[in-house]
């Protein structure tokens, strides 16, 4: 949903929300603290010969012959990284990636506040920011509390490095995370007309739940509700 719709959700319901930190400003009940505070870096090494392409690089699949070299072994190994983003240090930061990613809907875009609302991951190739997911806890995509539950409220992935398969490795992330915290569901929304992104999360499990017409504006379009079970 849009921040600052949810956050206004949210200051209406004090006995499930309080603050606690500048980094982590929205807590809920003391029964999930104790399971959010775990190790926020998670790292991954990435052969571009299991499936991964990108822009001028070679296509391992695309062999002549059986007799050319093992490009496993050729090809170089790159490091996905996911590390938690630190607020208010990184919320310049957050808000530019936010801006190279939406800023065909202006409307959609966080500001600092509303970036403090969440739990924020950067997925880093070789060190260079190329994604970041938001992530709220124990709620559903309208501010209701629903223990148990992630709420996935943006991810973004350069438009630079977009249809090479990066959406696919944060979406599997983004999934291992949330049973890591032992959550029963996960909920997302985007655009109804976002399909590359519903098809997405259909190829990971997630069903269509619901929509939420008028949920957008500039342009004004419904929001597809999605979630998957754990």
């Amino acid at each position: 949903m849009s921040a600052r719709l949810w956050r206004k959700t949210l200051a209406n319901r004090n006995d499930h929300v309080r603050c606690i930190d500048q980094s982590r400003s929205i807590c809920f009940r003391p029964s999930t603290i104790e399971r959010r505070i775990i190790d926020v870096t998670f790292v991954e090494a990435v052969s571009l010969a299991d499936g991964f392409r990108l822009k001028g690089s070679r296509d391992p699949a695309k062999r002549p012959d059986a007799s050319q070299p093992d490009l496993k072994q050729e090809l170089p190994t790159l490091r996905i990284e996911f590390s938690k983003a630190i607020v208010p240090q990184e919320s310049d930061a957050l808000c530019e990636f936010d801006r190279m990613v939406f800023g065909a809907y202006p409307s959609d875009l966080f500001d600092k506040e509303d970036w403090a609302e969440y739990d924020s991951y950067w997925m880093t190739l070789d060190g260079k920011r190329i994604g970041c997911s938001a992530l709220a806890y124990d709620i559903d995509f309208d501010g209701t509390p629903r223990p148990n539950c992630l709420y996935i409220a943006s991810t973004g992935i350069l438009p630079e490095y977009q249809g090479q398969g990066f959406g696919s490795k944060q979406k599997q992330w983004q999934i291992d995370f949330a049973r890591r915290r032992d959550c029963k569901t996960i909920v997302t929304n985007m655009r109804q007309s976002n399909v590359r992104v519903i098809r997405l999360n259909e190829k990971f499990g997630f069903t269509q739940r619901e929509t939420s017409p008028g949920y957008y504006s500039d342009p004004d379009e419904a929001a597809l509700v999605m979630e998957r079970r754990l």
